[in-house]
């Protein structure tokens, strides 16, 4: 399901329809902030649409709410400055400053700012903001600076209009402006494509995707040559420990043409033989991932005025697939203590059988699975009242759960399995009493510091390539690369998301640069919001009238599967509770499979896939 799909979908089924069941208010909070999906592949040319001059309002408020769209657009062009400069006032203008030009992205939490007052020297608007970060020459945003603004006060004033003859003969025009140049994530939204790019992981075993934006009046024709020179820019900074850039003596030169359906790339490499054919088939792998949906069907590496044979894209792809999924996902629950199935999952499927020995399914508070080739990994907690214990297991069929960790622990999180690294040797990471531990199916627990970070951890999500985590530490939400190396895991700096939910208490992947996060707004703790890792995507899913989410569990939208059940699972007051097509609703105890347990609920919910 494409971004734009999802926004659609959302706002219309929250407008259309209201929410059941008990603890869920009828109407749904939905705000929609966010960018929209790539073009149409084939179009000639770019996307002619501009922000708004000027010149098309003279309405304070929303004067200023068009001032912060007003920088969208290929950065440094003259055209950006003098759309800017249009809305300054004289002796205010900017020009282009030496080096590449940043803008500083801010999501109001306004769409049109209303604290608008009049006075002797002027018009205030107060313009109260989030900072998001700063948005780079690559189409990366960094983290925003310390100390950023947390609020603008824009002084307006009038002046005479260029065109003394109009009914109106003056204008507004803002008298302090911002240094540099700030701009809404609405902007970002509607006048910027987002695009996945991929980086070979640190290991070179799996592709680590990473968000970039794409102003749409780039043509068509050059959005290729704009994505290579992503690639050889190489992953942003916090992504570094976990994603690696192109091999040194290896770059992508020049334009990228295409011709009959091919997409001609120039490469210039300075490595030897036999290491540069490697390098060179994995760089076609990676292009084939990153240039999906640019409209070619085939691309062609040229060196030295040689060319290799041509790449089949969607061969490639197929090839190497980005994530090891197997078929459709499955959905358990733990339903008095034990893990059973769902029902619910596509018609074709029978329900799915459960992954763990019938005398070993019991006193089972959560677990995680995970398709490991024919077999299944398995992780259960297990225990009460702050004796927690983790179990694990691995094989075929229904899984013995052979090992278990050493102490117990007062709090133990859901058990999650990171999807990438080695399948013969499975990983997976738990929050046991505030800390991070990573555990594989001997069920020994070791510590893993997240740098960057303090205070307690209290929810951990592994995205599907393996090589991210997101985290919350110390009541925030952060997004983490990850190193593999055998058993051993390695964490980078964590990069906190901008949000303005406030005490997070669950989180997963819902996307490969989206999570879904629980936690709070205007004293409303249970709100869900859809949020992308860097902080410039803002979906607001649901309020659930005060109650805590405790879980969450996600199926990831990703480029190899989507999912047709529940896009996200999570439980509120010890009850399971499933997103349907962007409705929320609680799982019925007629959905579990299996005999029926009299008080019994659903909770816990979990997927296999």
């Amino acid at each position: 399901m494409t971004r734009r799909r999802l926004v659609a979908l959302v706002a219309a089924l929250a407008l259309g329809a209201g929410i059941a069941g008990c603890g869920i208010p009828a109407d749904t909070d939905v705000k929609v902030d966010g960018p929209g999906p790539p073009p149409l592949a084939g179009t000639a040319g770019g996307d002619d649409a501009e922000p708004p001059g000027a010149k098309d309002t003279t309405v304070p408020g929303e004067f200023v709410h068009n001032f912060l769209l007003a920088p969208a657009g290929e950065a440094g062009t003259t055209a950006v400055y003098d759309r800017v400069n249009g809305y300054l006032a004289p002796g205010r203008h900017r020009s282009k400053p030496p080096g590449e030009v940043k803008i500083m992205v801010v999501r109001p939490t306004q769409l049109i700012p209303e604290d608008v007052q009049g006075g002797p020297n002027g018009i205030q608007v107060k313009v109260p903001v989030l900072p998001v970060g700063v948005l780079d020459a690559d189409g990366t945003i960094a983290p925003p600076p310390a100390g950023a603004p947390t609020s603008y006060t824009f002084t307006l004033i009038r002046v005479a209009r260029d065109d003394p003859s109009r009914a109106d003969a003056t204008q507004l025009a803002i008298e302090n402006p911002p240094p540099g140049l700030v701009m809404s994530t609405e902007a970002l939204s509607n006048y910027y494509q987002a695009r996945s790019v991929y980086f070979w992981s640190a290991d070179g075993a799996a592709l680590v995707p990473e968000q970039r934006y794409l102003p749409r009046t780039v043509p068509a024709e050059r959005r290729a040559t704009e994505v290579a020179g992503w690639l050889n820019d190489g992953p942003a900074d916090w992504l570094r420990p976990a994603a690696q850039p192109l091999p040194d003596g290896l770059r992508l030169t020049g334009n990228v043409a295409e011709s009959d359906d091919v997409l001609s790339i120039n490469i210039s490499a300075t490595t030897g033989g036999d290491a540069q054919e490697g390098q060179l088939r994995q760089l076609e792998t990676q292009l084939a991932w990153s240039m999906r949906d640019l409209g070619a069907s085939q691309f062609q590496l040229r060196l030295r005025n040689s060319s290799r044979p041509p790449v089949l894209a969607d061969e490639r792809r197929r090839l190497f697939p980005l994530y090891a999924l197997d078929g459709h996902e499955q959905r358990f629950c733990v339903y008095n203590g034990q893990i059973r199935a769902l029902s619910g999952a596509p018609a074709e499927q029978p329900p799915p059988a459960v992954p763990v020995r019938p005398e070993q399914n019991r006193g089972i508070d959560s677990a995680g699975v995970l398709r490991v080739g024919a077999g299944v990994a398995v992780a259960v907690v297990t225990g009460t009242a702050g004796r927690y214990r983790l179990a694990t297991g691995l094989g075929p069929g229904q899984v013995e759960l052979k090992h278990t960790s050493q102490s117990t622990y007062a709090s133990m999180s859901r058990p999650v399995w990171l999807k990438g690294p080695d399948p013969a040797h499975p990983l997976g990471l738990v929050v046991a009493a505030g800390r991070l531990y990573r555990f594989g199916v001997d069920g020994r627990l070791t510590a893993v510091p997240v740098p960057a970070t303090s205070g307690a951890v209290t929810a951990v999500a592994a995205a599907l390539d393996g090589r991210r985590l997101a985290v919350i530490v110390g009541g925030a939400v952060s997004v983490v690369p990850l190193t593999v190396d055998g058993a051993a895991l390695t964490l980078g700096d964590a990069r906190q998301v901008p949000s303005s939910l406030s005490s997070p208490t669950a989180l997963d992947w819902v996307g490969e640069n989206d999570l879904v996060v629980a936690g709070t707004r205007a004293g409303q703790s249970g709100t869900i919001d859809q949020i992308s890792i860097d902080g410039a995507v803002s979906i607001g899913q649901l309020l659930t009238a005060g109650a805590p989410v405790t879980r969450m569990t996600a199926y990831p939208e990703n480029p190899l599967s989507s999912s047709l059940v529940s896009r996200y699972m999570y439980e509120v007051n010890g009850q399971g509770w499933a997103n349907r097509f962007s409705n929320n609703v609680r799982i019925p105890a007629g959905d579990v499979v299996g005999d029926a347990i009299a008080g019994a609920v659903p909770r816990a919910p979990f997927f296999l896939y």
